[in-house]
């Protein structure tokens, strides 16, 4: 397999998966955790925020530590938020994932 292959393969199974995972969510959302259309707006607005912030940080960390370390760190924080959003399905849980 060509290393060109092997990136549209890696990149179209990814795209495919986070489009899985954010209809999950929104299922998830609705169903398990009840919102309403009221919290799901301000759901949605605090992941758009929070990833606005933490652009800053995550840069630094890159620059003064590497990229790995960055990407390890963030992926770790991901994944603790996604245990709490997962473990405790109410608004307030969700909100601070």
């Amino acid at each position: 397999m060509k290393i060109q292959q092997l990136y549209y393969a890696v990149s179209s199974s990814r795209s495919l998966i986070i489009q899985m995972v954010f209809t999950l969510n929104a299922i998830y959302y609705v169903t398990t955790a009840e919102l309403n259309a009221l919290q799901l707006v301000l759901i949605g607005t605090i992941l758009e925020v929070s990833i606005l912030l933490f652009e800053l940080p995550t840069g630094l960390v890159a620059d003064l530590y590497g990229r790995k370390r960055s990407m390890v760190i963030g992926i770790g924080l991901i994944g603790l938020a996604h245990l709490l959003e997962g473990g405790i399905p109410e608004f307030w849980a969700i909100a601070v994932a």
